[in-house]
């Protein structure tokens, strides 16, 4: 759709300073390649996701986890808690959301909650 300056000056979700205007809808970042120097952009609800995986993940509430938990989980520093079940898997664990979260960008962290209770976290994959 256009050329720009370095995929490393976006991030997941963006809408300004795409310079690709005269669109009949917005368009937001829905994905970066950073080995092709690719920005991938499309409509405003492909930027949601209803799940995601973490990997190096630092367990605060108890020494590991190796079954499926309920629990809250905050993806921004600034974002509300999303109810998610954290369920892990051989290499990483899959958080499976209960409402679609916008923006997910791999290398965020993810931490999670039991009301007020920090459990841990890890990187977005």
């Amino acid at each position: 759709m256009g050329e720009h300056d370095g995929f490393y000056n976006f991030t997941i979700g963006q809408r300004k300073g795409l310079k690709i205007g005269g669109l009949s809808h917005p368009y937001y970042v829905i994905g970066i390649n950073a080995c092709k120097n690719r920005v991938v952009v499309g409509p405003k609800e492909s930027v949601f996701s209803k799940s995601f995986r973490i990997h190096k993940a630092n367990w605060i509430a108890f020494p590991k986890l190796d079954k499926k938990i309920k629990a809250q989980v905050m993806v921004r520093s600034n974002s509300e808690l999303i109810d998610c079940q954290i369920i892990p898997q051989e290499k990483y664990f899959l958080i499976k959301l209960k409402n679609p979260c916008f923006a997910i960008a791999p290398g965020q962290s993810a931490v999670f909650y039991n009301k007020d209770i920090v459990l841990g976290g890890g990187i977005i994959k």
